[in-house]
């Protein structure tokens, strides 16, 4: 309707002219198109909605979970499904990703992730630099991590599967990169499911799927460590994609 009533090739002219109030010239395209009680398509299209509304809200809606008399059962579409299932249903999945992390992306180091105590982790949630994060703190003792994960792949048996020798040093190779990177792949779809379900209330996909561990330049980071804990923070803004 802006562009109809203004064309933005236009709008500098008619800011120069005299008499012609850009605000004035948009009022009259307005009172005439988008009022009620006025023979528009505006005016049809919202009669229409404001019937299907009303419908909708006489009509109600179908219940689609029911939850048994013990509470220890759900429904969802005639579907069972049990609590106690679906508790076992997360520690198959925190196994699952425990064993990819472990076996897959750690070469079979299982001893490294217990030695991550998360209680004595020190996390600054205000600290505003660039590239920070819990990792960056040198008296939590996760600096050297590319060192670190050199050592363990040199003691592992896949180092012939991903780097073999050259002349001028050593080549990765393409086969045993891609086979990590999916192993990768694997562990993120674990880790997604996981803080969907485990994470409180869960976020929006484009959320969910954008996390960041460091600071940029225009936001922070939204994966800190409190008490003990992993917190995710997401942020949206409704408006922010909102353009003339």
């Amino acid at each position: 309707m802006l562009e109809y009533a203004l064309p933005s090739v236009e709008r500098n002219e008619l800011i120069c002219m005299e008499g012609d109030d850009p605000l004035e010239v948009f009022r009259a395209v307005w009172d005439k198109w988008l009022v009620d009680g006025e023979p528009s398509p505006f005016n049809a299209m919202h009669k229409l909605l404001q019937y299907g509304m009303r419908v909708g809200m006489a009509m109600g809606g179908q219940n689609k979970v029911l939850w048994s008399e013990d509470g220890k059962t759900m429904y969802f579409d005639g579907r069972r499904l049990t609590v106690e299932g679906f508790c076992g249903f997360i520690h198959s999945m925190v196994e699952a990703a425990e064993r990819v992390i472990c076996e897959d992306l750690l070469f079979g180091d299982r001893e490294r992730l217990g030695m991550v105590d998360l209680w004595k982790v020190r996390d600054d949630v205000n600290a505003p630099n660039i590239k920070h994060s819990f990792i960056s703190v040198e008296e939590n003792g996760l600096l050297g991590g590319r060192k670190r994960m050199m050592q363990l792949l040199r003691r592992s048996g896949r180092w012939k599967k991903m780097l073999k020798g050259e002349s001028n040093g050593l080549e990765w190779m393409a086969s045993g990169i891609r086979e990590y990177e999916s192993a990768v792949e694997r562990f993120l779809e674990y880790l997604l499911i996981l803080i969907h379900i485990t994470g409180g209330q869960p976020g929006r996909g484009t959320e969910i799927t954008t996390l960041r561990y460091a600071n940029v330049m225009q936001s922070m980071r939204n994966i800190f460590v409190k008490e003990g804990r992993v917190m995710i923070v997401t942020k949206y803004h409704k408006s922010m994609a909102v353009t003339d």
